[in-house]
């Protein structure tokens, strides 16, 4: 999607042909990361099993664990992945000199993540208001329909139900990606103006 951004042209078969490898690594990337948070987070929580004062304890390191954490995927997502398909390094040289960049403007990449909370935030809470918005009338249209056609005979009852899935389907992707848009947009913009 950043491709595309960046482009302003969307090429989805191309970009993905392109981008295969980096993509992979991104991928393993994501494994061995929720493999860690999740080894993590069970530690933690077993802490309690065996000495709640140490769960209580360690919970004060968590936290801050947890925040470094969330912090760098975000940044690897938001920023390595730009940083790779605009120079063509390796995903590793990208995820170090990110954080390189990171360092040395620390100021506007913390402006960013809090914008970027707020506007998550925000942008999660137009889609879930969009989205249910839209299940809403799907599920009272196509629910009503269904109904009828169930109690003239109980296999017509399948015809809307399954129209108005794939309908409802369609629909919530016209409804989510505009957000979605919006924020790889902004994560294209502060990129632009930060790390390049």
């Amino acid at each position: 999607m950043f491709r595309s951004i960046r482009d302003k042209e969307v090429m989805i078969r191309k970009n993905m042909g392109r981008h295969y490898i980096d993509a992979a690594k991104y991928f393993l990337f994501n494994i061995v990361f929720s493999a860690v948070v999740l080894s993590v987070v069970i530690g933690w929580i077993g802490s309690f099993f065996v000495n709640p004062i140490a769960g209580v304890l360690l919970t004060f390191v968590m936290l801050p664990v947890m925040l470094i954490l969330v912090v760098f995927n975000g940044l690897v997502h938001d920023f390595v992945l730009q940083k790779v398909i605009e120079t063509k390094s390796g995903f590793i040289d990208s995820i170090s000199e990110v954080l390189s960049i990171a360092r040395n403007e620390w100021k506007e990449v913390g402006v960013y993540l809090l914008v970027r909370l707020f506007i998550s935030y925000a942008v999660g809470l137009m889609t879930v208001i969009a989205a249910g918005t839209v299940s809403v009338l799907y599920l009272i249209v196509f629910g009503l329909l269904a109904v009828l056609l169930g109690m003239v005979a109980s296999p017509l009852s399948l015809i809307p139900a399954f129209i108005g899935l794939i309908l409802w389907l369609i629909t919530l992707l016209y409804v989510t990606v505009p957000f979605k848009t919006y924020l790889y947009s902004y994560f294209v913009e502060v990129y632009n103006g930060v790390f390049v």
